[in-house]
C-alpha cells in the first residue's frame, strides 16, 4: 500500500514581518525627542524667569519699531513721553527703575507692515504688528 503524502501546510496568515526599527526602539527615540524639546523650552523659560527674579533696579529697556519708510513714534521714558518722527528700522535703549510703565506706539507714514517691540534686558516682553495703509502698532508693559 502506498502511503499518502501529508497536505502542504497553509501559508501563514497575519501581518508581514516588519522592516525598519523595532517598535520599542521607535518609541524610545520619540520619547527622547519629546524630552529634549521640553527640556530646552523649560531651560529657556527658566533663564528668563531667573533673570527677572534676580534683576535689580535700574533695568535696561529697548524700544524697537521695524518696517520701512518713516513713522511717528511715541514712547514712555523716565523723564516723560517722547514723540519723534523716525526712519525705520528704529530703536532706543533706556535705563528705567523698577515698576516703570513701558509703552510705545508707532504710526507708519505710508502703507506696509509695522512692528513695535519692548525688550527688557534682552528679552522680548511684548510685541505688536500691524499692516495696511498708515499702520499703527502699540505695546506696553511694566519694568
Amino acid at each position: 500500500m502506498q502511503q499518502e503524502q501529508p497536505p502542504v501546510p497553509p501559508a501563514p496568515v497575519g501581518p508581514p514581518a516588519s522592516r525598519g526599527w523595532p517598535r520599542g526602539l521607535k518609541l524610545a527615540v520619540v520619547l527622547i525627542g519629546v524630552f529634549l524639546v521640553m527640556t530646552a523650552g523649560i531651560a529657556y523659560a527658566n533663564r528668563w524667569l531667573i533673570s527677572y527674579l534676580t534683576s535689580t533696579s535700574p533695568h535696561s529697556i529697548t524700544y524697537q519699531v521695524t518696517g520701512s519708510g518713516t513713522a511717528q513714534v511715541t514712547y514712555a521714558a523716565p523723564d516723560g513721553a517722547h514723540n519723534e518722527s523716525v526712519s525705520l528700522p528704529w530703536s532706543t535703549t533706556l535705563t528705567v527703575p523698577d515698576g516703570s510703565a513701558l509703552e510705545i506706539t508707532a504710526t507708519g507714514q505710508s502703507g506696509g507692515f509695522l512692528t513695535c517691540r519692548i525688550q527688557w534686558e534682552g528679552h522680548t516682553i511684548d510685541v505688536d504688528s500691524e499692516s495696511g495703509n498708515g499702520p499703527t502698532c502699540s505695546t506696553s508693559g511694566t519694568a
